[in-house]
Parts: structure tokens; C-alpha cells; sequence
């Protein structure tokens, strides 16, 4: 931010950021909720699967939340990409899908 204040550190990253991740922290843009940590394989799904950080963004902030009893996790999804949340917090993984027949809405 240009007045000098520091952005809040809400992300624990495994590994190195991606320059797409490292510019939206830089620049102020959109960031993920508190208490949500990426992980390196989610970091790499994300750029095989073409899914921009604005779309996670979106996804997290606006997409249908269901449960997923097989993992005992959050799942958020919307316009055919899902996000597992794991209890702590990590975002593991994104794929693109239809919703689970086998989630529960919340």
C-alpha cells in the first residue's frame, strides 16, 4: 500500500510464492480470508488448472459452501471449480468439477 502501512499476514505458504501471489500481496489487491494458509501443491494445482488467485478469491468469498463428510472438511465451489478447506485452515488442492452428489449444503 503507497500510505506505508503493512498488509495483514494472513498466509502461511509452503515453499516459494508464485509471482501472481506475490504481486496481489505487493499491490493490495483482493486477499484470501484470515486463518487461510496455501499449501505448495495447491499453489501448483491452481496454475496447472489455469484458476487465478481473483477466482480463488471469489470462489472462498461467494461460492456455495457444502460439507464433505468423507474428509470431514469445507468444501467451496462454484462455476465448476471446488475448494477443499481443511479444519486448520490450508488450502490443499482445486479442481475442476461438478458438486459432489455426497456433500452436504450448509
Amino acid at each position: 500500500m503507497s500510505d506505508g502501512t503493512l498488509l495483514p499476514t494472513y498466509f502461511l505458504i509452503e515453499g516459494p510464492l508464485p509471482p501472481v501471489v506475490v504481486a496481489s500481496l505487493t499491490t493490495g489487491k483482493p486477499m484470501l480470508p484470515p486463518n487461510v494458509h496455501l499449501t505448495r501443491h495447491f499453489l501448483e494445482r491452481m496454475a496447472e488448472r489455469g484458476v487465478s488467485e481473483e477466482q480463488v478469491v471469489d470462489i472462498l468469498r461467494t461460492g456455495k459452501r457444502f460439507y464433505d463428510p468423507r474428509y470431514g472438511e469445507s468444501v467451496w465451489w462454484k462455476n465448476g471449480i471446488y475448494i477443499p478447506v481443511a479444519n486448520d485452515g490450508a488450502l490443499k488442492t482445486i479442481v475442476r468439477g461438478p458438486i459432489n452428489r455426497k456433500w452436504r449444503p450448509f
